[in-house]
């Protein structure tokens, strides 16, 4: 989720600046006092508020209420992500990391743009292996989120392996069935999702491709924002319609709820509507680094929860966590496909989110339903092939890498019980996994 910059009022220091963000972060617990997430300082007049807490603020004060608090509190004229990169966008982060990666690689893998790709173990394709004439046979993609753009990385203007025929929208917007119309904080997150699990363009330099390359996606609008609080409702229509009209085998959702303690029930009676009929719902962990904080669909336990780490492996300072999460994936500085506008597109590595760790394991998921095709003939349209997938996915998962307890930690090995998950995705290991014979499996 994209963050906002803030200008302040007056040009007051760096001190004074400091000052006003802890006095704006109280007025801020006040009023949501179940979420924490305070506002970062970037010079002597900006500071940067996360998508999250604008997000949390609109659903409880309206529009005009929030732009009354925020003029209160001294901060205007939001601007967003691009302006933060230019100020400071998480420099210590950064900085933290390029020097954990030179210490730890001959090479800084900094500027190694398919780092996520390696980490995953994903295979690498073939000089002369085109994706774009593969056969995935039944397997399809669908894809809850803000929709779809026309980026390169999908195959467009040509040869596109997007569903437009089976696209759908539910959020009543006019536009074009399962488009991105580019508005609010969220705009171009479905595209940039979408590029991480089936995205392919060898005209980008370096060449761009997603996990699963080319594999057919059918995209559904859920709306403008990825916080899915009040349109609960919708997500449960558009479960419905994956499953029981497109027919896809496999759901990828980085959207979640942020403000809720208990799920809704909409979301209970969707998850158990692909559960029971072998759909495969792999959900994103959230943005929110508070331990146990849940998100759903994430955080019901029949969906596949995927929490966020960075390049070396360790916990994504941002990323939700929590005894729910079965998998973590890269989630910092992932490249992926841009949506500028409606006609520009370009390629970043900036920010990121568990929507990139969630998107990366879709794609390892249809991968695996690809690779196992006929074998799978026992499981299908029950149950048990969500249970197969979660398996083979958490005892394949890479755990011989820095343990995600918290940055900072000793260095000692992998740890399960940290909140986020088995281990790393591994998308080498996952194919080679044995399916485990259907009598093995339980049912949650």
């Amino acid at each position: 989720m994209r963050p906002l910059v803030f200008s302040l009022s007056h040009k007051v220091g760096a001190k004074r600046a400091a000052e006003v963000a802890d006095s704006a972060d109280a007025r801020l617990a006040s009023l949501l006092p179940r979420l924490i997430n305070p506002l970062k300082v970037l010079d002597d007049q900006h500071v940067e508020m996360s998508a999250a807490l604008f997000g949390a603020l609109r659903l409880t004060l309206g529009a005009d209420g929030t732009a009354r608090e925020l003029k209160k509190l001294g901060l205007v004229d939001a601007r967003p992500l691009a302006w933060s990169l230019l100020l400071r966008r998480d420099r210590h982060i950064e900085r933290d990391e390029a020097a954990s990666a030179r210490t730890d690689n001959a090479t800084d893998v900094m500027d190694d743009n398919n780092w996520h790709l390696k980490l995953c173990r994903v295979p690498e394709l073939e000089p002369k292996d085109d994706p774009r004439k593969h056969d995935w046979g039944t397997v399809r993609v669908g894809q809850i989120d803000t929709g779809i753009t026309s980026h390169p990385a999908l195959g467009y203007p040509a040869h596109s392996w997007v569903d437009e025929r089976a696209a759908r929208s539910f959020d009543g917007y006019d536009g074009l069935p399962g488009r991105d119309g580019m508005r609010g904080l969220n705009a171009g997150h479905g595209t940039a999702s979408a590029s991480l699990c089936a995205g392919y363009d060898p005209s980008a330099k370096p060449p761009y491709n997603g996990v699963a390359p080319c594999v057919p996606l059918v995209p559904v609008r859920l709306g403008h924002s990825v916080v899915l609080d009040h349109h609960t409702h919708n997500f449960e229509a558009a479960v419905h319609y994956l499953v029981d009209e497109a027919k896809v085998p496999l759901i990828t959702v980085s959207m979640g709820t942020f403000l809720v303690n208990t799920a809704p029930e909409p979301m209970w009676r969707a998850l158990n509507h692909c559960y029971e009929r072998g759909v495969i719902l792999v959900a994103a962990a959230g943005n929110l680094p508070v331990p146990g904080w849940p998100a759903y669909p994430a955080a019901l336990p029949r969906a596949i929860a995927v929490a966020g780490v960075n390049r070396r492996g360790r916990a994504w300072v941002l990323s939700s966590s929590g005894a729910y999460v079965d998998i973590s994936a890269p989630a910092a500085s992932v490249r992926r496909a841009v949506a500028i506008n409606e006609s520009q597109f370009i390629y970043s590595l900036h920010a990121g989110g568990t929507s990139c760790a969630t998107a990366m394991v879709a794609g390892a998921a249809a991968c695996w339903l690809r690779h196992h095709d006929g074998a799978l003939a026992p499981y299908v349209g029950h149950w048990r092939i969500v249970e197969a997938f979660r398996l083979a996915l958490t005892k394949s998962a890479t755990r011989d890498a820095r343990p995600p307890t918290a940055i900072g930690a000793p260095e000692a090995g992998w740890v399960p019980e940290s909140g986020y998950g088995a281990g790393i995705l591994n998308v080498e290991a996952l194919l080679a996994y044995p399916l485990p014979p259907p009598t093995a499996l339980t049912r949650r």
